[in-house]
């Protein structure tokens, strides 16, 4: 009669090899996925210096007539006002999703607002074109300088 004591199950000498490699295969996979996507949400943050640094006492607030729905998609918490130009005001915010926004303000009547991709424009009526861009950028040609990010460009009525 046999009894299961005497036989002993041992694993090939290649099995603990190969169960190394995969666990360092898989701890692989993961630290360059982690990468892959650390290092994509950083490519798709743009970096505008007028957004950064402490809000100073003498910058321009949000006019106060300007109604509710004219900065939908903007990150209220980081508009910035960039500077005037020929009496209509600019101000500058993150938006959302990863996207630069503008508001010109000359009065309640004469305003635009909106948020686009780097390079893309915003009009305010027949007579100005604003664009943005993020830090590093060529400045479009045809406009002039607002600010470090904001390009203005006065269209003929």
């Amino acid at each position: 009669m046999m009894s299961g004591r005497g036989l002993v199950s041992r694993s090939p000498p290649w099995q603990g090899r190969v169960m190394k490699l995969a666990r360092a295969g898989a701890a692989f996979v993961v630290a360059l996925t982690a990468l892959t996507s650390v290092a994509a949400c950083s490519l798709s943050e743009d970096a505008y210096s007028d957004l950064e640094g402490p809000r100073t006492a003498d910058e321009m607030t949000l006019p106060s007539s300007l109604p509710g729905y004219a900065l939908t998609d903007f990150e209220a918490d980081t508009v910035r006002w960039v500077g005037t130009d020929d009496g209509v005001d600019v101000f500058l915010a993150r938006g959302t999703p990863s996207k630069a926004c503008l508001l010109a303000y000359a009065d309640e009547s004469a305003w635009a607002s909106g948020c686009m991709d780097p390079g893309g424009t915003l009009g305010l009526g027949s007579s100005l074109t604003l664009t943005v861009r993020p830090d590093g950028a060529p400045a479009p040609d045809d406009f002039k300088s607002l600010s470090t990010n904001v390009f203005v460009r006065e269209d003929a009525p």
